[in-house]
């Protein structure tokens, strides 16, 4: 799944909602216009926003909510998995589903990923070079 930019802040966000920030000043370090490769994607038990895990310009990988895209390629890879979360766990404790490649919906995984271990980043850039070259393949078809 790829994604295009079209806002950089919260301004437009309802709060009750979009519950990762605060005012409507936040502004994301993403820029209007970028296409950015989508490696998975959640959505939290308080919250029916749903979010991106994207990273920008080679940083570690974040979360980002969707109303600041629009979705340039709708295609996701067979072999992405899912998951739900019935009940809070040590380490998902706010997340109630996810859909990535197979690391992701490993609870300890993804809370350390979220800290950014190094670890969990070198997995998670494995797995987006993996996912570059799905889609350079089935460009070439």
């Amino acid at each position: 799944m790829k994604v295009k930019c079209i806002e950089s802040s919260a301004k437009n966000f309802d709060l009750s909602d979009v519950r990762t920030v605060l005012n409507h000043k936040y502004e994301y370090d993403v820029e209007i216009g970028d296409e950015y490769l989508v490696m998975g994607i959640r959505v939290d038990r308080d919250s029916s926003c749903v979010y991106y895990l994207i990273n920008v310009s080679g940083r570690d990988a974040g979360w980002y909510p969707f109303l600041l895209f629009e979705t340039v390629n709708d295609d996701i890879p067979s072999d992405w998995h899912c998951c739900s979360f019935h009940r809070k766990t040590k380490f998902m404790e706010e997340v109630r589903f996810i859909c990535g490649f197979k690391e992701l919906c490993d609870p300890q995984f993804y809370y350390n990923l979220v800290l950014g271990e190094e670890k969990e980043q070198r997995i998670y850039f494995r797995r987006k070079m993996e996912l570059e070259e799905y889609y350079l393949e089935k460009d070439l078809q």
